[in-house]
């Protein structure tokens, strides 16, 4: 499983391995970031990727028959190295300790590259705030299937650039089909679908990741 998103330079390889014409670095890195972005978008995790960052939420509670929850699924996070303070309306602060005072909801999470998006306290907090030290983000890797839209999204959309000019400028060849990995793309006299079924594929992918 891939560590992080495609470089630029990843799409500068796959590039020159397809025979497509050279773009530099500069513009690779511009299009990953667009495909990054979208992908993101789709899936709804911004990040998709845990970064470490410590964010604060109100204590409202919903009582449950197991707990009082604290449901914060528009921050989910990864428990290895999670750290959580409550700090109450005097503002006293008290570290809290994890399967004593409270558990990370849903217990499957990490199992299936899932973060946690719900803190189930065993006791109510009543009141204050909670201030959550974490790998904020859907998945600490890229699955191999994220990784693949995204550089076949990036390459759609430097093609789908050039098929506004008619024509390769170096060879005078009109893109009809595009063949990305064991997928081969039909894109009639230019390269919209080419771009649309990629967009389509990257949605496809995206909605595995939804909570």
């Amino acid at each position: 499983m891939p560590s992080g998103y495609p470089a630029g330079s990843d799409l500068v390889t796959y590039f020159a391995s397809c025979g497509y014409p050279t773009i530099t670095e500069s513009e690779a890195n511009s299009l990953i970031a667009s495909a990054v972005a979208e992908f993101e978008g789709m899936s709804g995790h911004r990040p998709f990727i845990a970064t470490v960052e410590t964010n604060t939420f109100d204590v409202v509670l919903a009582a449950s028959n197991d707990g009082y929850r604290l449901d914060i699924e528009d921050h989910p996070f990864m428990k290895t190295g999670a750290t959580i303070v409550h700090r109450d309306t005097l503002g006293v602060e008290t570290t809290l300790t994890a399967g004593e005072d409270y558990d990370l909801l849903p217990l499957n999470a990490g199992v299936h590259l899932n973060p946690h998006w719900i803190v189930r306290f065993r006791s109510n907090l009543y009141g204050g705030k909670v201030e959550i030290e974490a790998p904020f983000g859907y998945a600490t890797s890229v699955p191999q299937d994220v990784y693949d839209t995204i550089l076949e999204y990036a390459t759609a959309m430097k093609l789908d650039r050039l098929s506004k000019g008619a024509s390769f400028a170096a060879g005078g060849m009109t893109i009809t089909k595009v063949k990305q990995g064991p997928v081969e793309l039909t894109g009639g006299t230019g390269t919209a679908t080419v771009l649309s079924d990629a967009k389509v594929r990257m949605g496809e992918i995206a909605a595995r990741y939804r909570f």
